[in-house]
């Protein structure tokens, strides 16, 4: 920036930045841990078609993990489900579609930590996205996050087309904790946004519905051993009434409080980084996708999830699960027949 004469200039400056941003994210371009920037050595034995982005997303010799670049932007969101304009008005302040989609998200967690990935598994089951844009939405709106299936590692694009007349569920993991695991660099998410994908084409979409982020529990459960919190203090910090997610804005809140000393820069979740070095331990302001590894009868449960939680107000009080996220009963009398003399018996609670 010396060299060009742009140092007080803010519009060269951050043309600049987005420049080497870009280049980052097309893996060309690295940035050490000595903030200096080096041309990325490509492999020898590279294919001579052509390809904007290569097919290694770590670079061992930096220790860093290179993003792909993406898309985020909000669009308005379509509710199908009325509410009854004369529901209580205490069944109104109730959201119970937010507990079906907190149930929903922790049937996607796996018990043996699989949010917490290694660098080796990079490219493979999570895939670090770079990009500006916001992963907050308002009210009656959605995120949607857009990658070009080329830009993604091969192996991953394996992964997810595996997936695709499967389980469409998968996880935003923001902002990312780079720590280590028994003297091997791990990478845990934070926060967790649920997000479902569908292709189009050569672009893979996906759609954050819910502006609510769960805490990961194994990001809870390595800031406890090293830090004076406890688990159960920051499960209770980071819960919404009922156990559900926090709005963005306000998990980042209380994030910047609670982990004032491990954030690296700038945290906003505005700006996604284009690459993580993994000797720089600490929160960083990036995302990454997370490919799900929950069981066959974990994600049916999980489908069957995202459809009642489309299911209106008045539906949810007709069924069993009513009592179970706090709704009223709504009870159905009907006529039963029996030994000639009509009887009735209430159903559906």
């Amino acid at each position: 920036m010396a060299l060009l004469d742009i140092a007080f200039d803010v519009a060269r400056r951050e043309a600049i930045r987005r420049e080497l941003a870009e280049l980052q994210a097309n893996g060309l371009v690295s940035l050490g841990s000595d903030n200096r920037w080096r041309a990325m050595h490509r492999p020898a034995h590279r294919s001579s078609s052509p390809a904007r982005h290569p097919d290694h997303y770590t670079d061992s010799q930096t220790e860093q993990l290179i993003a792909t670049r993406a898309s985020f932007v909000t669009r308005p969101l379509v509710v199908d489900a009325q509410i009854d304009d004369n529901q209580d008005e205490s069944e109104t302040k109730f959201d119970p579609h937010a507990l079906l989609r907190y149930y929903k998200s922790a049937l996607q967690y796996d018990p043996r930590g699989a949010l917490t990935q290694t660098s080796e598994r990079h490219g493979e089951t999570f895939q670090l996205l770079a990009g500006e844009g916001s992963l907050f939405s308002d009210t009656n709106e959605e995120v949607i996050v857009q990658i070009r299936t080329d830009d993604l590692p091969s192996a991953f694009r394996e992964a997810m087309i595996r997936r695709d007349s499967q389980e469409n569920g998968v996880a935003l993991g923001w902002p990312l904790d780079v720590g280590s695991q028994f003297g091997a660099p791990a990478i845990q998410p934070v926060g967790l946004f649920a997000a479902v994908w569908s292709r189009s084409g050569n672009t893979i979409e996906l759609r954050v519905a819910t502006n609510d982020v769960l805490v990961n529990p194994d990001w809870v459960r390595t800031t406890a051993r090293l830090t004076p919190w406890t688990r159960k203090d920051l499960q209770v910090l980071f819960q919404a009434d009922g156990g559900s997610g926090l709005p963005g804005e306000e998990f980042l809140s209380r994030l910047r409080e609670a982990a004032a000393r491990a954030i690296k820069g700038v945290v906003n979740g505005h700006n996604f980084a284009a690459m993580i070095d993994l000797n720089e331990t600490g929160i960083h302001d990036a995302v990454a996708l997370f490919l799900p590894q929950g069981t066959t009868f974990t994600a049916g449960a999980v489908r069957d999830l995202d459809v009642i939680a489309t299911w209106p107000v008045e539906r949810l009080c007709r069924t069993a699960l009513a009592p179970l996220i706090g709704l009223s009963h709504a009870l159905e009398h009907v006529p039963k027949v029996a030994g000639g003399l009509k009887t009735w018996y209430s159903i559906g609670c």
